[in-house]
């Protein structure tokens, strides 16, 4: 699948969907976003900024990034490929190492949330 091909809409919904559930087992709550969009200059394929609450007050921003098979924005700075276990399906045609994940300057935690298969 081509970026180009990607229904923004539909992977909103999806994510709306998505955030819900996690707002059920969690007790955050994921505040209005803007809509998902492309992101050609990027090595990602979509994104958008959500804004998440706990018990009332504002304690950061969930990053939703859609990656495409081909996409990847890790590097070996922080780990090696050795370091991770990686399946063969998520390995990056030309640069495994797109795939690690990698330190972010000023970050304190950092999760994953799974939206999309």
């Amino acid at each position: 699948m081509e970026a180009s091909d990607l229904n923004l809409r539909v992977l909103r919904e999806s994510l709306e969907h998505s955030l819900r559930h996690y707002e059920e087992k969690t007790g955050m709550t994921f505040l209005d976003f803007p809509d998902l969009s492309l992101t050609p200059e990027k090595p990602n394929s979509a994104r958008t900024i959500i804004p998440v609450a706990f018990e009332g007050s504002r304690m950061g921003e969930l990053y939703t990034i859609v990656f495409l098979k081909g996409d990847g924005t890790g590097d070996s700075k922080t780990y090696i490929p050795e370091d991770v276990i990686i399946p063969l399906e998520f390995y990056h045609a030309s640069k495994v190492e797109r795939v690690i994940p990698r330190a972010k300057t000023g970050i304190i935690h950092e999760f994953c949330f799974p939206f999309f298969l």
